[in-house]
């Protein structure tokens, strides 16, 4: 709807934010995300509302915890790479 954000903002990739642009890249932004939190049991992008969440979206990168679990590096660079803020850089889309 027009003015509105349109799904959760945690799992949001930055063009929602930035432009309302839904793409394939959002979608990976937004399963990288979920992986995340899934594998880590906290958000990658934590706050308290949309706007401290969209910030953090915009200029942070996701925290890395792949060695504290014990799992391998590669880990927090796909899950990164999926929630990059340029939406050119995730994994190539068929």
């Amino acid at each position: 709807h027009t003015g509105g954000i349109l799904g959760t903002p945690a799992y949001s990739g930055p063009e929602t934010f930035r432009e309302g642009k839904f793409s394939p890249e959002s979608d990976q932004f937004s399963l990288a995300a979920t992986l995340y939190e899934a594998i880590r049991g906290s958000r990658a992008f934590p706050g308290d509302d949309a706007v401290s969440v969209a910030s953090k979206i915009a200029n942070d990168a996701p925290a890395p915890f792949a060695e504290s679990l014990r799992y391998p590096p590669e880990l927090d660079s796909a899950l990164a790479q999926g929630m990059a803020r340029d939406a050119s850089a995730p994994f190539a889309t068929r």
